[in-house]
């Protein structure tokens, strides 16, 4: 089962997404209307989702950051959704240990 944690943000986008996605099996979806980042870390550390969506909003207006998102909760996979263009980010937290300059190559080529 997935957890998926849907952030509302000002565009109507959250509520389709988590409509479209509740009735899908294998997932579990509940939805947060944003607040500020301290109520959307609580909601995150009380769910534990491994997805969350985002309106592409949120990120735009500054009030997520995305970088101290992926490494506050390195194993959750963060969507953003852009609405503009039908657009979907996917962004993941990985790290790898690089002890020759054949790491570093290797981590290029992945991307």
């Amino acid at each position: 089962m997935k957890n998926i944690l849907v952030v509302i943000g000002e565009s109507y986008i959250g509520k389709g997404v988590e409509s479209l996605l509740s009735s899908r099996p294998g997932l579990s979806v509940d939805s947060f209307p944003f607040l500020d980042v301290n109520s959307l870390n609580n909601q995150i550390d009380s769910c534990r989702p491994n997805v969350i969506i985002l309106d592409e909003s949120l990120l735009s207006s500054k009030r997520i950051d995305l970088s101290s998102l992926l490494m506050g909760y390195p194993k959750m996979r963060v969507l953003v959704l852009g609405i503009q263009e039908n657009r979907l980010s996917v962004y993941d937290h990985h790290e790898l240990i690089v002890s020759h300059s054949n790491d570093l190559v290797s981590a290029i080529e992945r991307s």
